[in-house]
């Protein structure tokens, strides 16, 4: 199930940071890395978002392509993380 919040939020930053506003064509499966909008360099920017941003800290651990391949599995880790975790991937 996504987090609507943290989806709109990820998908707004994506849009404007990455397609100059331009969003119509990204949905929740839209392939990011396939398709070149995330790479390395957005990757650290999008790690800095979602940490200043959402409150959630990305173990190393966690920095895998498949959590970063679309909008949903983005959304996805930031919510498994911050359930499972004071945020900072820190065990309540």
């Amino acid at each position: 199930m996504i987090d609507e919040r943290i989806y709109e939020r990820v998908y707004d930053f994506i849009v404007e940071n990455y397609l100059g506003g331009e969003g119509e064509e990204l949905d929740h499966d839209t392939p990011l890395l396939k398709l070149g909008i995330l790479d390395s360099m957005r990757m650290i920017e999008l790690l800095t978002f979602l940490e200043t941003e959402c409150g959630v800290f990305v173990h190393g651990r966690d920095i895998l392509a498949a959590n970063f391949k679309t909008l949903k599995n983005i959304a996805d880790l930031a919510v498994r993380i911050r359930d499972t975790s004071d945020g900072l991937g820190r065990a309540p």
